[in-house]
């Protein structure tokens, strides 16, 4: 009697897991990239590093409700674009510094949302229990264009 039959639904489901498996896998590292991608990004702009500036899409970039990206559209000189961006860098660092707050101090990174344009990624902040988020572009160059409290 042949038996080849008889187990061809057994081989058709450890082929349906595999590929459930092998997609969560895919998933789980491109979240864990962008995870990755935005704890760096913050903690080079906590630190005031001039490196941050070039994590940053700043035509498109929104700071705490602020569009940061319009006002530095409008500047037409390299000159001017590059003392807005050591300028922004600056006092994005001396702001979260004079607050106290810590790279560390953020917790519990996880995506917080996927939409087929943006990927935004979320930290706690532990002392005081706020979540900022920050967004990038879903393909494409990693870059932050958004950040914000939760």
């Amino acid at each position: 009697m042949n038996n080849s039959h008889s187990r061809w639904p057994e081989l058709k489901y450890v082929g349906v897991l595999v590929a459930i498996v092998a997609t969560f896998a895919l998933v789980w590292r491109g979240s864990h990239r962008d995870v990755d991608f935005c704890r760096t990004a913050l903690r080079e702009l906590v630190r005031g590093k001039l490196s941050a500036a070039s994590r940053v899409d700043w035509e498109r970039l929104q700071a705490l409700g602020v569009p940061v990206g319009e006002t530095y559209a409008q500047l037409a000189k390299p000159e001017e674009q590059e003392a807005y961006r050591k300028g922004f860098l600056m006092g994005f660092a001396k702001g979260f510094q004079s607050s106290g707050a810590r790279p560390g101090e953020f917790v519990n990174w996880r995506v917080h949302a996927r939409t087929g344009e943006t990927v935004t990624v979320a930290a706690d902040y532990r002392k005081t229990r706020d979540t900022l988020l920050l967004t990038i572009p879903a393909s494409g160059p990693k870059k932050l264009v958004g950040i914000q409290w939760l």
